[in-house]
């Protein structure tokens, strides 16, 4: 079974035997840090996928608040250091 299947059949499930008010969003990534990001993109009820092979580019549009772990004082200190996008960031960094 596939990864949307299965995906699919999650959010089938909840609604059925929860309720159907109940709304899910599944994010799927290569690592967990990288499934929650996409979670957040398509709330509510949403289903994202980030391959190994989307990366980095899937990340270049999203604001920093849209990272995982990216709030208000870290997104404050970041422009402080003159780093106001993810693409921006991700020069500044050392991810390959």
């Amino acid at each position: 079974m596939v990864i949307r299947e299965i995906a699919g059949r999650i959010k089938a499930r909840i609604a059925a035997e929860v309720s159907p008010v109940i709304k899910v969003s599944i994010g799927v990534g290569p690592n967990c840090y990288l499934a929650k990001t996409p979670s957040k993109m398509r709330k509510p009820d949403g289903l994202f996928f980030v391959a190994h092979s989307d990366l980095p580019d899937v990340l270049h549009d999203l604001k920093l608040r849209d990272l995982n772990g990216i709030a208000a004082g870290m997104e404050a200190r970041l422009h402080a250091a003159g780093i106001h996008t993810v693409t921006r960031a991700r020069r500044w960094s050392k991810w390959p």
